[in-house]
């Protein structure tokens, strides 16, 4: 691993394990008049929308749970590349 990706493995692994993720699910639970979708492209409103519509009791929860943790990598180091394999 080169040092570049090690930094950034530190980064992220040290912003999850304060708390980062919990903070930013409280955050919005709790101030939800103040979220701003306006920002968001029509694409990224639509893909949000489709990905909470395709959850039902039996499946799904899954990809939401995978597609947080992405957005959630993406927003502590955007550089960080979070393809699946």
């Amino acid at each position: 691993m080169s040092q570049s990706a090690k930094l950034k493995y530190q980064k992220i692994a040290g912003q999850l394990s304060n708390g980062y993720l919990e903070q930013q699910i409280i955050r919005c639970r709790d101030n939800l008049v103040e979220l701003d979708f306006s920002r968001l492209s029509q694409i990224h409103l639509e893909t949000l929308n489709q990905l909470v519509e395709s959850v039902t009791s039996e499946v799904g929860r899954a990809l939401i749970g995978l597609t947080v943790l992405q957005l959630c990598v993406k927003a502590i180091e955007p550089t960080q590349s979070v393809r699946l394999h």
